[in-house]
C-alpha cells in the first residue's frame, strides 16, 4: 500500500477510523524508516487539522440549514462526503494477532487469500496458523471445505487434532501427514492400520507408544499378526 500518496491525495477527506488503519499498516508493513517517519508526520499533521474542520449544519458557528441544499437518503448534503476506499489486498497479510483490526473483527479467509498470492505461501500459512489461536480443530471443521489439499496437509501438521475429527474426515487428509503429526491412542492406530503407513507411525510418528518399551502388549500382538517387527 502506497501510504504517502493516500496521505496526499485524500488528505482532507480522511478521518481518524482511517488514520488508525494507516498507522496500523505502517506498523506491520514492511516499510523503510524515514518513509514511515515522513508518513507518521503527515497523519499528525491532518489529525491535528480534524478539529478544525467544520461538522454538522453549522458553518462559521451559524446555523446555514437553508444553504444545504434538499437531503438526499435522509442526511443533508453536508454529511455526505466520498468514501476513501482501501484495497485490502494491499493490506499486510497479518494484522493484530486475534485477528482484530481496530477493534472490528476481520475476516480470516481475507487474510488467507493474501498468503495465498505470497512466493512464501506455505512457510507462511503454517506461521499464520501457529500464532492465531482461532485456528483450531473447530475453526477448520467450520470451514474444511474452504480448504485445499495442500492447506490440509499443513493444517495436520500443525494443528492437534481429535480421533473423531480424524475419524470424520481421514479420507480427505494427507494420511502421511496424520501418521507423522497427529497423536492417537492404539486403538485408533490398530483401527485404522490399512489406512496409515505403520513404518511412519511406529518410526516417525508423535505418539508415545511408538516405541516398543511404551506399547501395550494388545498392540505388540496386533502387530505381530500383522507382520510388524519394528
Amino acid at each position: 500500500m502506497d501510504v504517502a500518496q493516500i496521505l496526499k491525495d485524500s488528505s482532507g477527506l480522511l478521518i481518524e477510523e482511517d488514520l488508525l488503519l494507516l498507522e496500523e499498516e505502517l506498523q506491520t508493513g514492511s516499510y523503510d524508516g524515514a518513509y514511515a517517519r515522513s508518513c507518521s508526520d503527515t497523519i499528525a499533521s491532518i489529525r491535528a487539522g480534524l478539529s478544525e474542520r467544520p461538522s454538522g449544519g453549522v458553518l462559521g458557528g451559524t446555523s446555514q440549514a437553508s444553504d444545504l441544499g434538499a437531503p438526499e437518503d435522509g442526511l443533508p448534503k453536508s454529511a455526505s462526503r466520498p468514501i476513501v476506499l482501501v484495497d485490502s489486498a494491499e493490506l499486510s497479510p497479518f494484522g493484530k494477532p486475534d485477528g482484530v483490526r481496530n477493534g472490528l473483527e476481520i475476516d480470516p479467509f481475507l487474510e488467507l487469500e493474501s498468503i495465498r498470492r505470497s512466493s512464501t505461501y506455505k512457510s507462511q500459512l503454517k506461521s499464520y496458523i501457529e500464532q492465531h489461536d482461532f485456528f483450531d480443530e473447530s475453526f477448520v471443521d467450520k470451514n474444511f471445505s474452504r480448504f485445499d489439499d495442500l492447506e490440509l496437509k499443513i493444517i495436520v501438521a500443525s494443528v492437534c487434532l481429535s480421533e473423531s475429527f480424524l475419524d470424520k474426515y481421514l479420507d480427505a487428509l494427507d494420511l502421511e501427514a496424520v501418521a507423522r503429526y497427529q497423536i492417537f491412542s492404539e486403538e485408533f492406530f490398530m483401527r485404522h492400520f490399512r489406512e496409515l503407513d505403520a513404518g511412519i507411525v511406529l518410526r516417525q510418528g508423535a505418539n508415545d507408544w511408538r516405541t516398543k518399551k511404551n506399547r501395550s502388549k494388545k498392540l505388540d500382538a496386533f502387530l505381530r499378526l500383522k507382520g510388524v517387527m519394528f
